[in-house]
């Protein structure tokens, strides 16, 4: 039996924690194959940092951005978690430290403690291509969109960079990935 699972993807004004606007940030939870629920919270500031090319990316027109200040993003996060979680939640991403780095930091700036609602302990699926490719299961090219198209996860292109579609994009890639190993280690 697989255990519940969260899967988190962040959308941000550019790749510094300390310093760039979290935008959007996207939480779904899964077991045995199933998500069992999902939340997409926009973040709205009184002042943004973010540069040109994460807003490419992103695709967030800041004009028309409304949603939630981080105080309020927190609290529904922590009303969410508290659903399907007793314990800090496992958390799963693709490159997931760079999406726990701002989570993070979004706690800790409205005085929340990350570490009450999600474990230490991150799945990354970029990771484990990484590890895939070193080993040469699988050809170079590590990006989210580049392994869906190998492990044939059916996607539209043009809506990753959204935090939720994200969210259940990376989840199939890593039941993809799971049918590499075996079902069962024995020991």
């Amino acid at each position: 039996m697989e255990q519940r699972i969260t899967v988190f993807d962040v959308e941000t004004g550019g790749t510094d924690a300390m310093k760039h606007s979290i935008l959007q940030v996207a939480i779904a939870v899964f077991e045995n194959g199933k998500e069992l629920d999902a939340i997409k919270l926009n973040i709205v500031h009184d002042e943004y940092s973010v540069t040109e090319v994460a807003m490419k990316i992103n695709k967030i027109d800041l004009d028309n951005h409304k949603g939630f200040t981080p105080e309020e993003a927190v609290n529904k996060i922590i009303t969410f978690m508290a659903k399907y979680f007793d314990e800090p939640a496992q958390v799963c991403g693709h490159n997931v430290s760079f999406d726990v780095s701002f989570i993070k930091k979004m706690f800790q700036d409205v005085g929340e403690n990350y570490d009450r609602i999600f474990s230490y302990r991150l799945l990354d699926t970029s990771a484990v291509a990484r590890f895939l490719i070193f080993m040469g299961v699988i050809p170079s090219g590590g990006s989210l969109g580049d392994l869906l198209t190998y492990f044939k996860v059916p996607h539209d292109k043009m809506e990753l960079h959204d935090a939720l579609v994200d969210c259940r994009v990376t989840y199939q890639l890593l039941l993809a990935m799971r049918s590499l190993f075996p079902e069962k280690v024995e020991g």
